[in-house]
């Protein structure tokens, strides 16, 4: 087991290796949005998009629930923000502007 959650840890690292993964992981922190909307707001094309949050499904950060056509994402967990929240202070406190 102990090995395995390194692998685990791993495989989420590289999931939110992209800076576009992470920009979504944000926008998802408090509200639930369709792909339409996560493409407007990142200026993205449908096709990248979707592959984005392919690999965030398959890590299990974000869900997804469909409304009809619409499919709709939300972060799957909440200590995700809280973590991604924590790197993010660390390294603007290490860069400073």
């Amino acid at each position: 087991m102990y090995s395995e959650v390194f692998k685990l840890h791993q495989d989420t690292f590289k999931a939110l290796a992209n800076s576009r993964r992470l920009e979504i992981i944000h926008l998802l922190r408090d509200q639930t949005l369709n792909v339409s909307e996560i493409g407007a707001m990142l200026g993205l094309p449908q096709a990248n998009l979707s592959q984005h949050l392919q690999i965030l499904r398959d890590a299990k950060l974000v869900t997804a629930k469909r409304n009809g056509k619409e499919i709709y994402y939300q972060v799957g967990d909440q200590r995700l923000v809280k973590a991604c929240d924590l790197v993010r202070e660390m390294l603007i406190d290490h860069h400073p502007p």
